[in-house]
């Protein structure tokens, strides 16, 4: 299933709420399932993680998975301004979900930043893996 939820093995991040402001929270690592995980997620050398927040609050690391399926249908088409904010309306509203926007259109880097973090978080407690 494309959008199945992988969660990191062995990481967990702790906001820093009483530490200085410039400290936003703790990763910790349990070496021997975080090496695990690495090795059995990365592509080419690399893997991708995104640190969210579930809907009661907690935080937890799920493995980004997303990878371009194909050419983009509109490559080396931009989008307007205008088409952008109607977009990204759209993909915090969850009716459009971001990599269909990634693969349909060349963004710039602002737009790609702003649209990763727009979607909504669907992750209910009993779905996190503590």
């Amino acid at each position: 299933m494309e959008n199945e939820k992988k969660f990191a093995d062995g990481f967990s991040f702790k906001r820093a709420e009483k530490a200085p402001e410039f400290v936003i929270g703790r990763l910790s690592l349990k070496v021997n399932e975080a090496i695990k995980f690495v090795s059995d997620n990365q592509k080419n050398g690399w893997i991708n993680l995104d640190i969210k927040q579930a809907k009661s609050g907690k935080y937890y690391i799920e493995l980004d998975t997303y990878e371009p399926k194909s050419v983009p249908v509109n490559a080396g088409k931009s989008m307007t301004d205008e088409q952008f904010k109607k977009t990204f309306e759209k993909v915090k509203a969850g009716l459009v979900p971001v990599f269909v926007v990634q693969q349909s259109f060349d963004l710039t880097q602002e737009q790609y930043g702003k649209l990763k973090y727009a979607e909504p978080v669907n992750v209910d407690d009993d779905e996190l893996p503590f």
